[in-house]
């Protein structure tokens, strides 16, 4: 009967759950991976994994353009008779790219060393990792787009699977933990990755194609500083706090971030499925329905985000040792983050719907620099935990600021009509940030915050068609 229903069910909404099934096993896996390394490595060790993580992330921006987030999709409605020649190409781009960077590094290893703290061996495995990397991402958001997502499923689950396989047998006989942990990660995501890498060539033998590079530089330099503030909102508190408190500190925050980036799944997939709703009923003109989605999914988002608050103790517990502890008054700001997060992507929709790029940097880079402000100002004084009190303030920041670009934009193509009740969603941040804050004065007490849950999960049982039918539209 399951297999019957499972046929009867449209490509796309198939697609659908494949892709939230594999968004699950990524952070799932990840999440997972969490108990285990904090076990096995000292919290200076696993500090410097989790500042590796941020560094390629970082040089990713300047090294690949990070092309695979939005450009891939307008080009491939807009080259929709030649994507294999435009996505190889775009591989093309995104090696030149990366290889220009290996040169410079080599011209200036020392210097590089001393700005990131990474050895040598662990730059080269850096570099090797971000020229296939963007081959992996290309031929996810084809398979993606084309609604092919099992090809997709299949090499997410052996790409997450041997990470822990390999790696931890690293960890295990190596001296130098955090560097195996890394060059494990890289051994095993390079070979992988090789394998999308060779098929988009095959398939388009296109290394260089003038009209489709300029078009790429075209739209994605002027995303450069967004993507590079996205970036220190979100990972330059844990290289911060490793240089302004310790690595030991950073490791404490990582854990912590870890466990909101399983929240975080939830949060993209159901963004995922939100975006294209949104375009659709801006094409038709139908702004009622989204404006009456979005609160009710802000608040289902809130809700989420405050049960995982409340779970906070039990939580750190499962993912680090005794040391760790601290991690739990860090829990709070990085959920409430993850409610902002999700809210100033429903504003940015806007902007990128109506090709609003350049005055997307402005909001991005204003909330940044806040962000190294205020933890340049607060680390040395409060200590780690206020790194995820100034990330969420940026976030808020981050926020109004494309809320008023939005406005901008609304104003200039849809005469002013407003997409969201502004009104419902400041109530339900407000709500949030006031209970969110207030759940670390009942931490100790485990039966308080055992019944709270209880309450929020019966309520969503009673709740559960309406919320399901939320989701489905």
């Amino acid at each position: 009967m399951l297999i019957k229903k499972h046929r009867t069910i449209f490509k796309e909404t198939r697609s659908s759950i494949i892709l939230t099934i594999c968004g699950v096993l990524q952070k799932g896996i990840s999440f997972l991976i969490v108990p285990v390394y904090t076990r096995i490595m000292p919290s200076n060790a696993y500090g410097e994994y989790s500042v590796f993580l941020s560094w390629i992330e970082l040089i990713s921006i300047f090294a690949t353009l990070n092309m695979w987030n939005y450009l891939i999709i307008n080009g491939m409605t807009k080259y929709e008779d030649d994507r294999d020649k435009f996505i190889s190409s775009l591989q093309g781009l995104s090696a030149t790219l990366t290889l220009i960077w290996f040169v410079f590094y080599l011209m200036f290893n020392k210097l590089w060393e001393k700005s990131t703290g990474l050895s040598n061996p662990v730059m080269l495995a850096m570099f090797v990792e971000l020229l296939t990397m963007p081959s992996f991402q290309y031929w996810c958001q084809r398979k993606r787009f084309e609604y092919e997502a099992k090809s997709v499923l299949v090499i997410t689950i052996v790409l997450y699977i041997l990470f822990p396989m390999v790696s931890i047998p690293f960890i295990l006989i190596a001296t130098q933990k955090g560097i195996a942990a890394i060059l494990g990660r890289a051994i095993i995501s390079s070979i992988v990755y090789c394998f999308p890498f060779i098929d988009i060539w095959k398939k388009g033998k296109c290394f260089f194609n003038k009209e489709y590079w300029k078009y790429a530089l075209k739209f994605n330099l002027p995303l450069i500083p967004h993507f590079l503030s996205m970036m220190v909102l979100s990972m330059s508190d844990r290289i911060m706090i490793e240089r302004m408190c310790s690595a030991s500190d950073a490791a404490l925050y990582s854990v912590a971030n870890s466990a909101g980036s399983g929240v975080m799944v939830i949060n993209t997939a159901v963004l995922g499925s939100f975006i294209p709703f949104t375009y659709q009923n801006l094409k038709k003109n139908n702004i009622s329905s989204i404006k009456k989605n979005a609160s009710k999914i802000l608040l289902l988002i809130g809700t989420i985000n405050l049960i995982f608050i409340l779970a906070a103790p039990e939580i750190i517990s499962i993912l680090g040792t005794e040391e760790y502890k601290k991690a739990i008054y860090v829990i709070p700001p990085i959920a409430l983050s993850n409610m902002f997060m999700f809210l100033f992507n429903l504003f940015v929709n806007i902007e990128y719907y109506f090709e609003q790029t350049k005055q997307v940097a402005f909001a991005s880079v204003v909330s940044a620099i806040t962000n190294v402000v205020l933890n340049y100002i607060c680390l040395p004084k409060l200590g780690f935990i206020a790194a995820g009190y100034t990330t969420l303030i940026c976030y808020i920041i981050y926020s109004l600021g494309h809320y008023v670009l939005m406005r901008r934009a609304c104003n200039k193509f849809l005469d002013g009509i407003k997409v969201y009740d502004m009104k419902g969603l400041i109530a339900i941040c407000v709500v949030c940030l006031v209970v969110g804050v207030s759940v670390i004065l009942i931490f100790p007490y485990a039966i308080i915050r055992y019944s709270l849950i209880m309450v929020g999960i019966v309520i969503g049982i009673f709740k559960r068609k309406e919320i399901l039918t939320m989701l489905k539209k």
